[in-house]
């Protein structure tokens, strides 16, 4: 009987009549298996491999639905982060500090790739910027 039911749910498949993924798959074996059980149909000959499968499944649905919700909880504190140092950077520098230009802004590095620090962000070297670059 069971053999026969798989045989009609490849069928549906094969002409497209029934959407099949490894999950409702072995929801539908499991279901037959338990209608089969209590009418007193089912012959045990094999293994009960379907239910350790279908538990697998549902115990990697469920990790994979927990490392989506960390990736997204740590996503959002990220953003928060940075419009914190968006805001930070946006408001006027009240360290005392006179002049808001480098020294080095004029001066070109010895390494054009070499990136400085200056007021919480990062500069590199523009040879096309200026006179003789910045």
């Amino acid at each position: 009987m069971f053999q026969q039911s798989v045989l009609k749910w490849q069928r549906d498949y094969l002409e497209n009549q029934l959407p099949l993924t490894p999950s409702s798959l072995a929801l539908k074996a499991n279901q037959e298996c338990q209608i089969l059980t209590h009418a007193g149909q089912w012959v045990e000959t094999i293994d009960p491999s379907i239910i350790a499968m279908l538990a697998l499944l549902h115990h990697n649905k469920t990790k994979t639905g927990e490392i989506f919700q960390n990736l997204a909880a740590n996503f959002s504190q990220i953003t928060h982060r940075q419009k914190e140092v968006t805001r930070s950077l946006r408001q006027p520098n009240h360290s005392g500090s006179s002049s808001q230009t480098p020294e080095w802004l004029m001066e070109a590095p010895s390494d054009p790739e070499q990136l400085k620090l200056f007021d919480g962000r990062y500069w590199h070297y523009c040879s096309k910027c200026g006179k003789n670059g910045r």
